[in-house]
This record gives C-alpha cells, structure tokens and sequence, in this order.
C-alpha cells in the first residue's frame, strides 16, 4: 500500500495488515466478492495462533533463562504469560488442534488443565467415538497424575460413548472397560453389544436380576 496516511485507522491497520484502511476494506471486499473471504479468515486466524504460541515461548524461553521455575508462580510477568496460554490453547481447541493445545499445556501448564481440554473436546465431539476416545484419553491422564476419582469417573464416561457407538467397534476393548468401571448393569449392557448373550445372561443371573436374564434369554432364543 502506497497511500497517504490520512485516517485515524491507517496506522493500526498498516501494523497489522501492511495496508491502510481503505486498502483494507476493498481489500476484504474483493475477497468476499471472489467467494475467498472464509479462506482468508481461517489463514489469518491460524497465523494468529501461531503468533500467540511464538510470542509465549519466547517469553517463557527468556524468562526461564533470567531466573529459574520460581518464574511460573510468581505474580505480574505471569499474569501476562498465562493470559497468552490460555489464548493459544483456545485458539487450537477452537481450531481443533487437540494434540497442539494438550502439548502446550503439558509443557508449561498443569495436568488438571490437559484433563479438562480433553473433557470438553469429548463433550463437543458430534460422534460418540469421539467422545469415548478423548474421554479415555482425559481417564489415562489422570491415572497418571494419581488422580483415581477423576479416572474412574472418566473411564464411566468413555463406557458410556462406546456404548452408543453404532459403528463396528473393538468389542475387546468395549468389554475390557466395561470391567474397569465395574458396574454391573453396564457390564451387561457390554456384553450383549459385544455379542456375548452367556456372559450377559450369567452375570444378571448371579446378581438376581431374573428379568434382565429372561430378556436377555428371550433374544436369543
């Protein structure tokens, strides 16, 4: 752009676009016009990101080699370092960059926060697949943090998904988490997904529920 700067938007929109504003504007208009204007959000949305990511290693980089750890619990510089987290890590989750946003808060978050990116990316997920994947992933973490209550919950959840899964689906796995969580009318409920009306009328028959077991036997009669 080789225009006067004459409106009070030009030198902020110069910044960061390399044009003023009315450059800017039939910039925009063009794209929208041509059918290129989603292309063109979604490059700079994602250049945004990365800016942010860019910008807070640095940060932490030089920080880290002025002081020592002490720099991640301190006030004022983290408040700003931590804002700029969280921007990236919503940016990837909003991008549905998992593995990126779990990544970055692995590296200098905490894993309560890697837990609840998987949480909510399996409660956004549209197929239950999905959900029951990133639930299990969010169960894994926790186990590994010690955290058993938060696990198991998890794992109830992922039993939950799979079990809803229409698809073909590892019936070995189905049932191996099925046994993890240990209710046992879900077991059950396994069980028959899984194609395994014995084990499924057995189970109901030792835990009394007679009704549940002639169903069960009804079906495969």
């Amino acid at each position: 752009c080789s225009s006067l700067m004459k409106n009070q938007n030009d030198k902020r929109f110069y910044i960061q676009y390399n044009r003023c504003f009315d450059c800017q504007v039939t910039f925009e208009s063009q794209l929208k016009i041509s059918g290129k204007w989603d292309e063109y959000i979604n490059k700079v949305n994602n250049e945004d990101i990365d800016a942010y990511i860019k910008e807070y290693t640095e940060y932490i980089d030089e920080e880290i080699n002025k002081t020592n750890d002490s720099f991640f619990t301190e006030q004022g510089d983290s408040d700003n370092s931590q804002r700029h987290l969280k921007l990236a890590i919503a940016g990837y989750e909003k991008e549905r960059k998992v593995n990126r946003a779990v990544e970055l808060e692995r590296k200098y978050g905490t894993l309560d926060n890697v837990i609840e990116i998987y949480t909510r990316t399996a409660k956004a997920a549209e197929y239950s697949h999905n959900k029951a994947e990133y639930f299990q992933q969010g169960a894994q973490v926790a186990e590994a943090a010690g955290n058993q209550e938060k696990a198991h919950l998890l794992y109830d959840k992922t039993l939950d998904a799979l079990l809803e899964v229409r698809i073909p689906m590892d019936t070995k796995h189905l049932i191996k988490i099925a046994l993890r969580v240990g209710k046992k009318n879900k077991l059950i409920t396994a069980y028959e997904k899984a194609s395994q009306p014995q084990n499924a009328y057995r189970l109901a028959m030792q835990e009394g529920w007679t009704d549940r077991a002639r169903e069960i036997y009804s079906k495969v009669r």
